[in-house]
């Protein structure tokens, strides 16, 4: 386990962000055309967090993430035909 790992289970905030974030991703994928690029995203976004133990911190990373995806959802959404 990375060191965000173990703040995450040491957290029940964090476990609720994670599975935001898990949901959001998920919403993404179904929504993206890109689908290799958001996976390189998310997981370059995995390797930037993985170092964070610091929990107002890990907060903060997961929230924008969570924006990004939805963001990036909703503009995909708005694509499709």
């Amino acid at each position: 386990p990375t060191p965000a790992d173990r703040a995450i289970c040491a957290d029940p905030g964090l476990q609720r962000l994670q599975k935001a974030l898990r949901q959001a991703y998920a919403e993404a994928l179904d929504a993206h055309a890109d689908r290799a690029l958001l996976r390189q995203r998310q997981l370059a976004w995995r390797d930037a967090r993985n170092g964070v133990d610091d929990p107002d911190r890990l907060a903060a990373l997961y929230e924008q993430r969570i924006r990004k995806l939805a963001a990036a959802t909703a503009d995909a959404r708005r694509r499709q035909p």
